[in-house]
């Protein structure tokens, strides 16, 4: 996982991970994020997406109820409970 300040931006890996909890297609969760299928397709494949639209997808899956962890013991994705 990388950041830039205060926000912690997702893997790829995360972000499958996280439509998968919430049973999202790619084109839902372009959709919540405002950015294109395309975008969410080669995000999800390895290419690194500009820092705006990196945000853009982590805050609609959090605003969703999803959370992200990065500590001593790995990477990972947790369900949490939507933002009103």
């Amino acid at each position: 996982m990388f950041g830039l300040g205060n926000i912690a931006l997702i893997t790829s890996s995360q972000c499958r991970a996280a439509r998968a909890f919430l049973d999202w297609s790619q084109d839902e969760l372009a959709r919540k994020a405002s950015v294109t299928v395309r975008t969410i397709r080669s995000f999800e494949r390895g290419s690194a997406p500009y820092v705006s639209t990196l945000e853009a997808i982590h805050d609609a899956l959090v605003r969703a109820g999803i959370a992200f962890t990065n500590d001593d013991t790995g990477v990972g994705v947790t369900m949490r409970h939507p933002e009103p």
